[in-house]
């Protein structure tokens, strides 16, 4: 599968966070937007494919082993901040103390 989005108005790498629903992806096309202006825009991009980044050509070039290694480490830390945000929420307890008479 392939998907084209060259040239759109997409600032933000997060915003593709729709790719990881993809499993069949095999090419992306992004160049032309101005996320792309980033030097670590493909890292950033496999780290949103954290178990397909190594099937997916991106800009017509596939991930490189370093890409690879560094978009595994972002992915890691993204789920480490994402888990205790989580952990925060749930341990966080509101009490409803009333004051009697």
């Amino acid at each position: 599968v392939c998907l084209d989005i060259q040239n759109n108005k997409i600032t933000r790498v997060n915003e593709m966070s729709v790719l990881s629903s993809l499993p069949l992806l095999e090419q992306l096309m992004v160049k032309g937007n101005p996320f792309t202006n980033s030097p670590s825009y493909r890292q950033n991009i496999f780290s949103l494919l954290p178990k397909t980044a190594r099937q997916v050509s991106l800009d017509g070039q596939p991930p490189s082993k370093d890409e690879l290694e560094v978009s595994a480490s972002i992915s890691n830390t993204v789920e480490i901040q994402e888990h205790t945000q989580k952990s925060k929420k749930s341990s966080t307890r509101v009490v409803d103390i009333k004051g009697e008479d």
